[in-house]
């Protein structure tokens, strides 16, 4: 119960981040969302009550990070206490595990991220050097060197994924240039194109960033911490839309948040 309890507690910390970026609102793309003055105490103020589905008892995940739905599995990834991905049925019965802790093919040192391909219905690791493909049994397939240190991934369509770095990261870990945070990555031909960011240019002091990136109804969802923006791109990653908090409440300054280096 506490797995689902904390995968529904990140879920709405995502869609709540916030700060400031007065550069946005010349832009026509921009979608205010109202955020209320009044503050939230209790959770029946936002839900009439909460249904609880306990794991399978194989299950791997301990805490959850992030979790995707594909046709008739659910993949829940932790990426710090177990170290590992569980592929649980529609029915919550029965979980495949991918848990291959070590050096060789098929193998990991640390999840940082995880995709689904839709194209090939394959569950797509996210490495420090390499992306691991496995199948919905949690069997190895194939493994792809990555173009430069990234730390999120969501897939597209096809070859496409979009990679993202954070700007934060030691100079020593460079990313597939040193001026982008945002790279399509095709992995067929193994080649990078630039998506600008507003944010690329701020230098922000390091905080983990949990589940940033992500691909819901066709569209890709890209948001970090200490902005008060979420930019949406279409699947051919074309900007849709920047939607940011508005209200009478205050943010913080954004150059409150900028590293002098």
């Amino acid at each position: 119960m506490k797995k689902l309890f904390n995968f529904l507690v990140f879920t709405i910390l995502l869609a709540s981040t916030s700060c400031s970026n007065k550069e946005l609102s010349k832009n026509n793309y921009l979608v205010p969302m109202d955020v209320p003055n009044e503050k939230i105490e209790n959770f029946s103020e936002l839900f009439s009550e909460i249904e609880y589905t306990l794991f399978p008892s194989e299950a791997s995940v301990i805490r959850v990070d992030k979790a995707q739905k594909f046709e008739n599995f659910f993949v829940f990834g932790d990426y710090d206490i177990s170290n590992s991905i569980s592929i649980i049925d529609s029915n919550f019965t029965t979980s495949k595990n991918i848990l291959a802790i070590g050096g060789g093919p098929g193998e990991y040192a640390k999840i940082l991220d995880f995709t689904i391909n839709k194209t090939v219905g394959t569950v797509d690791v996210l490495t420090l050097n390499k992306l691991i493909s496995y199948d919905f049994n949690g069997k190895f397939i194939k493994e792809i060197k990555l173009p430069g240190s990234v730390g999120k991934i969501v897939h597209v369509k096809e070859d496409d994924y979009v990679i993202y770095r954070e700007k934060s990261l030691h100079s020593n870990f460079p990313g597939p240039d040193e001026q982008s945070i945002l790279w399509v990555w095709n992995t067929s031909n193994n080649t990078t194109s630039r998506i600008p960011s507003g944010s690329e240019n701020i230098k922000f002091p390091f905080f983990m960033e949990r589940n940033n990136l992500n691909f819901q109804n066709n569209n890709v969802i890209f948001s970090t911490n200490f902005l008060d923006t979420i930019y949406v791109f279409s699947d051919n990653l074309e900007l849709k839309e920047k939607r940011y908090f508005s209200g009478d409440r205050k943010y913080m300054p954004i150059n409150l948040t900028e590293v002098t280096i």
